[in-house]
């Protein structure tokens, strides 16, 4: 355990975290990184830390320089999945718009529709109301016809 001069407690387990993250970033960890990271002012506190850090890696046979290769594939990988993702999300912003103008298009149909079934209805209506006036007209031609047969025979046995 390190103290800072700004009195904050800094521990390997701190600065091993922090330089173990910056190396998954694809960053080479260095001791004023390490302090911007963790927010201490003191060198002095972190730099046995991150010696101690640097020295268990070459007692593990861990290369910084494979860990940092590493590190900046997983970057790469990250960033293009990233790319792939937002390319996805304006793919997906594309296929909405176009299916909220079908949705527009389908809605102005079914409007169109709507006013045409009232309107063929209202014929209707007014086929069926035609056709008793017809029926009607027909009874009423057929009875004068009748009266009108009836009429001249009278007419022709008088005369």
């Amino acid at each position: 355990m390190n103290i800072c001069m700004t009195g904050d407690v800094v521990e390997y387990s701190d600065v091993a975290q922090t330089a173990a993250a910056l190396v998954d970033e694809g960053v080479k960890p260095t001791i004023m990184l390490i302090r911007d990271k963790l927010g201490c002012n003191s060198l002095r506190g972190i730099a046995p830390l991150f010696l101690r850090w640097k020295a268990e890696l070459e007692k593990e046979n861990t290369s910084l320089d494979i860990l940092l290769a590493r590190g900046k594939s997983k970057q790469t990988l990250k960033n293009s999945e990233q790319g792939t993702a937002q390319e996805q999300l304006e793919m997906a912003g594309k296929r909405i718009d176009k299916l909220e103008q079908q949705l527009f298009t389908l809605q102005s149909k079914i409007v169109t529709v709507e006013k045409i079934r009232l309107e063929t209805d209202a014929l209707m209506r007014e086929n069926r109301e035609l056709a008793i006036g017809k029926a009607a007209a027909e009874a009423t031609v057929a009875s004068l016809r009748e009266q009108l047969a009836k009429a001249e025979e009278s007419a022709v046995s008088k005369g």
